[in-house]
């Protein structure tokens, strides 16, 4: 009994190392095939990423031919359509069309300037950074330096930069403060103020600030009959396209593209100031008669403060007593907002553009020879027959009895 009980343990005892044994090898075996599993998946994976890794590269590859294309394509527009731009601007200064080919003509040059700044979009030369071309020809892109070299020296006009990045902020500062006056802001409702105390020539505002952006910036600006004739030039992120239609859409002046190059913003700045003084001798002319006919004329606002100043002017034509005071009484305007405006708009003072407007009356009245000079000058408001000869004298250069018979000018 003993002896059969000692076989039976003894049976158990083997049984369970062979049971053991064969756990074991199922456990080795499980883990081999984790093991084969695990690295199936890895493999497949790297493939996985090798293939995307591909397929990007040539989705990269693409994307560089289709923009490289674009580049290329807005290059070869950008002297086509300058050249279109450069005759449409010659026959609006030399040429009197009538009114129709007027407005056709000023739709023209307003469709071409979309157009330049469309394609001066896509117009980005790579080297170390990326340079916007703005509405250069490539003749005028050679010629950039040379103009920014003579404008070294302070211009004597105030810059003001809006810029939520302070390191780009400060090196818009340092790079400028050569050539201008800069006032500087962070927050877009802050520069509002500093326009309206200061009286900026000219606003640089980043396209997205802290609080407002720069399109609705620039529409408070250019809706305000105060601040409207003030050139505002956004910058817009090359990848932000909403950003460029709405500078397209907002009135802004000009628009660079970043990142850009600081000596292209400098040249840029320079021809916005020289367009500025272009327009003012389009305002200061008295013998406009409609907005269509003023065909560089920045805004509709700045038109119709012209219009309406040479409206009441007119109107009380030969009213001695009618002066600046009464004239910004009639349109609403402290007297200093009023001078402001009319001096930025035409470089001149009011009391001295009103007069123009009574002296390019008097030169019609004399022309038809229908009344004498004392009759006239005191048609045109200067009761003093003397006084009228001498202002008459100095602005067309020969007397008014002469003017009226056909001489332009006194010989020396």
């Amino acid at each position: 009994m003993k002896k059969n009980l000692s076989l039976l343990l003894i049976f158990n005892i083997t049984q369970g190392y062979a049971q053991t044994d064969i756990l074991a090898n199922e456990r080795v075996l499980s883990y081999n095939m984790a093991g084969i599993i695990l690295s199936i998946i890895l493999i497949g994976l790297v493939f996985y990423l090798l293939l995307r890794i591909s397929a990007l590269k040539k989705e990269k590859q693409k994307s560089e031919e289709t923009f490289q294309s674009l580049i290329d394509t807005a290059h070869n527009m950008l002297t086509p359509i300058s050249l279109i731009k450069a005759p449409l601007e010659e026959i609006s200064i030399k040429e009197n069309l009538a009114q129709e080919g007027t407005n056709n003509l000023k739709a023209a040059i307003r469709h071409v300037e979309t157009l330049l700044k469309l394609t001066n979009t896509f117009i980005q030369i790579e080297e170390k950074e990326k340079i916007s071309i703005l509405s250069y020809t490539s003749n005028q892109y050679e010629e950039i330096t040379e103009l920014n070299n003579e404008a070294e020296k302070p211009s004597g006009f105030k810059l003001l930069i809006i810029e939520n990045d302070k390191e780009l902020l400060t090196d818009l500062k340092e790079s400028l403060s050569e050539q201008y006056t800069v006032l500087i802001s962070e927050y877009g409702k802050e520069a509002l103020g500093i326009v309206k105390e200061q009286k900026p020539d000219i606003v640089i505002s980043d396209m997205v600030l802290s609080d407002i952006g720069g399109d609705e910036l620039c529409t408070t600006l250019k809706n305000n009959i105060e601040t409207s004739h003030i050139p505002v030039v956004l910058l817009i992120a090359l990848d932000d396209k909403q950003g460029i239609l709405k500078g397209l859409k907002t009135g802004a002046d000009e628009y660079v593209i970043k990142p850009f190059n600081m000596d292209i913003l400098k040249a840029t700045l320079t021809n916005r100031l020289a367009n500025q003084a272009i327009l003012r001798k389009q305002y200061a002319n008295v013998e406009l008669n409609s907005p269509n006919e003023c065909i560089n004329c920045s805004t509709d606002i700045d038109w119709r403060f012209i219009d309406s100043v040479k409206r009441h002017v007119e109107e009380h034509m030969a009213d001695s007593s009618f002066n600046v005071d009464v004239l910004c009484t009639l349109l609403n305007m402290s007297r200093t907002s009023f001078y402001n405006k009319i001096k930025a708009l035409t470089d001149q003072a009011p009391a001295d553009y009103a007069r123009l407007i009574r002296l390019k009356y008097a030169a019609r009245l004399l022309k038809e020879q229908q009344h004498s000079v004392t009759e006239i000058a005191e048609m045109t408001g200067f009761n003093d027959a003397k006084y009228f000869r001498e202002v008459f004298k100095k602005h067309f250069k020969v007397s008014p009895s002469k003017y009226g018979k056909g001489e332009s000018q006194e010989q020396p």
